[in-house]
């Protein structure tokens, strides 16, 4: 789980809806309506969250794990705990990350100036800038302008820009 003071967690979500987002397939369609909320490690979960298994020096982790579902490839599958639903994928990480992102997406930062800080007029600082509260920007200072977060999917070849 993420630190509530610097994330904050949307869901909870439909295993139907974790599938949707993935690309992963649910093993036992029947399960599509049970909650996720959250997700974490294999060997940190609970009942109510998702986890995943790709690298196989964690099957032991997996084993005994207590995650309510986990995204794993369909060589894993078979070897899951009773009681954990799966959704399986070709690439389990990808998927679990797609997932990790509509339970933790960006906050949307607005430009602002917090009152008490303090910016010199030989500091070069763009508009879309947010500057916080006792912020100290000195003379001199360059501030690069806010670029907003892309999502790419698919090629991962492709340069990411956060």
């Amino acid at each position: 789980m993420a630190d509530p003071r610097f994330f904050n967690r949307a869901g909870p979500f439909t295993l139907d809806a974790l599938s949707a987002l993935s690309g992963a397939t649910l093993l036992r369609p029947e399960e599509g309506s049970r909650l996720c909320r959250d997700v974490a490690p294999l060997e940190t979960a609970g009942p109510e969250e998702v986890s995943f298994l790709e690298n196989r020096k964690y099957i032991e982790a997996f084993l005994g794990s207590r995650a309510g579902a986990a995204f794993v490839d369909e060589k894993s599958a078979e070897r899951a705990p009773s009681g954990m639903a799966l959704l399986v994928s070709k690439e389990p990480y990808r998927a679990y990350a797609l997932a990790a992102q509509a339970f933790y997406p960006p906050t949307r930062i607005v430009a602002r100036r917090a009152p008490s800080a303090i910016i010199d007029s030989a500091a070069d600082v763009p508009d879309n800038c947010s500057i916080g509260p006792n912020v100290v920007i000195e003379p001199g200072a360059r501030l690069g302008q806010r670029l907003q977060r892309r999502r790419e999917c698919g090629d991962r070849r492709r340069r990411r820009d956060w």
